[in-house]
């Protein structure tokens, strides 16, 4: 088996939003927005900061695709798709990160967890 590069893209994204008056109110807002996101564009997303906080919120949208060019052009498109479809909420700060590491060959033979396999200084800036 040859080597495989893997890429991921991480979109984080920080939304103010004004019209919240309460963390039930803004789950509410959030959970349609996360839910669009995941099927438009096939992404993982999720709340991941400013849990507390009523008005604003911190999304992380993850992209993986064994290129680099497929990933950045999808996660560049969602602050703007997020300013059309959802103009109650208003983007602060974005940050796109890409990453890529190159998985060897496996054996079965290795007695280390999967989620240990890739240690974290074995990623490299794209």
């Amino acid at each position: 088996m040859s080597d495989e590069t893997i890429h991921i893209g991480l979109l984080t994204i920080r939304l103010h939003l004004p019209g919240c008056s309460s963390l039930k109110q803004k789950r509410g807002s959030l959970k349609p927005l996360l839910f669009a996101l995941r099927k438009n564009f096939n992404i993982s997303a999720a709340e991941v900061g400013a849990n507390d906080s009523h008005r604003h919120a911190v999304l992380a949208c993850a992209a993986v695709s064994n290129s680099s060019q497929h990933i950045q052009p999808v996660l560049e498109k969602i602050p703007g798709w997020i300013e059309n479809h959802r103009p109650d909420l208003q983007s602060l700060i974005v940050n796109i990160r890409c990453y890529k590491n190159t998985v060897g060959k496996m054996s079965t033979d290795l007695d280390i967890p999967p989620v240990n396999h890739m240690e974290e200084n074995s990623w490299i800036w794209d």
